[in-house]
């Protein structure tokens, strides 16, 4: 059976999923509208999530998996502590069922400029506007400018 999972983050690289999902295919790119990203804390670093936002945008790739493939992805989101796994409705994607990993905790943060290069190179890749990038990171500056 297969599965579909929304990416967002460093998973919309198509070298990185081929390494860890060979048989991985991209089934569609597009945005999720009314909705925003944003880079969140986790222990010392910060991964990014998404959550309701009226009249934003984030590029996503939902790739199409092996079933076999979903213990992985929950290890490689660390389920049990940092994102929990999510049922996304996607306009026009009726027959399917879709996923993504939004995190637990909202204390905003600043990814690492590695992680961060990762998610760009993505997005050049599949030719996505950074906006949602650029503004998750204002959003973070600012937040740590008031501290």
């Amino acid at each position: 059976m297969k599965i579909y999972y929304l990416a967002y983050d460093i998973d919309i690289n198509t070298e990185r999923m081929e390494i860890y999902f060979p048989t991985a295919k991209i089934y569609k790119l597009c945005a999720i509208n009314n909705c925003r990203l944003k880079f969140c804390c986790y222990y010392e670093k910060a991964y990014p999530s998404i959550e309701k936002c009226e009249g934003k945008s984030v590029p996503v790739v939902i790739w199409e998996l092996d079933e076999e493939n979903m213990e992985l992805l929950d290890i490689m989101h660390d389920m049990d502590r940092c994102y929990e796994k999510v049922k996304i409705k996607i306009s026009g994607e009726s027959e399917i069922q879709i996923f993504t990993y939004v995190m637990k905790n909202n204390v905003l943060g600043l990814p690492t400029e590695a992680y961060l290069g990762k998610m760009l190179d993505g997005y050049e890749e599949h030719d996505f506007d950074p906006t949602a990038i650029e503004e998750a990171l204002d959003e973070s500056l600012k937040y740590y400018s008031r501290m």
